[in-house]
């Protein structure tokens, strides 16, 4: 797997190279029954998002499915005390690079059981579930100060409005009583309508 991503690299001239992955939720591989099983697919594609900024949709924002060139990932930092280091991280990366090296074949498999550490934490609401605000910010901060705001405004809103409601699922599953269940979502909602304004009007939320 690290030989084909690197060989994507040097032979692209990417400084990011990545790969599929499968993800199966307690037992169940949803992309295999959707279809869209590519265990086994061969090719790549190079894909250059300041040329097309709506590709940042579609590019997961972990990072442990890349390999990165070092002298590129040497410039950028993982957040300190957030929950969500990746997303900002991988952000920032992903709108800094000229171009990727995307693989069509998955090489990881990750797996989501009931009983595991991670998921077993999920029950429990967490104060720093509101993380996802400041990393919001941390990266609008990042994009305005390298000149990357006038490309991908659009596309970064869209993805602060992605990863925020989605966080709202925490809140939804953590075992709690009903009524404070109640009052989470309202003050996250009210988050929401601070820190992301007309979020509603937006596409994705449309959808």
């Amino acid at each position: 797997m690290y030989y084909e991503l690197y060989s994507g690299i040097v032979q692209s001239d990417s400084d990011i190279a990545s790969c599929s992955f499968i993800k199966e939720i307690y037992g169940i591989d949803y992309r295999k029954i959707l279809g869209k099983d590519n265990r086994n697919l061969d090719g790549y594609s190079i894909i250059e998002p300041k040329k097309n900024p709506d590709s940042l949709c579609r590019i997961p924002v972990s990072c442990w499915d890349k390999l990165y060139r070092h002298s590129f990932i040497e410039k950028f930092s993982f957040p300190e005390n957030l929950k969500f280091e990746d997303y900002p991280m991988s952000i920032n990366m992903l709108g800094s690079t000229n171009q990727i090296f995307k693989m069509k074949r998955s090489y990881y498999h990750y797996r989501v059981r009931p009983n595991s550490l991670t998921t077993s934490d999920q029950k429990i609401f967490k104060p720093n579930t509101l993380d996802i605000f400041e990393c919001n910010d941390q990266i609008k901060k990042f994009y305005m100060e390298n000149g990357l705001l006038t490309i991908f405004e659009e596309i970064l809103n869209r993805i602060f409005i992605i990863n925020s409601i989605s966080q709202l699922i925490p809140i939804l599953s953590a075992s709690m009583p009903f009524s404070k269940k109640k009052c989470l979502i309202n003050y996250y909602i009210n988050l929401m309508d601070i820190e992301l304004s007309n979020w509603e009007a937006n596409d994705f939320y449309k959808e």
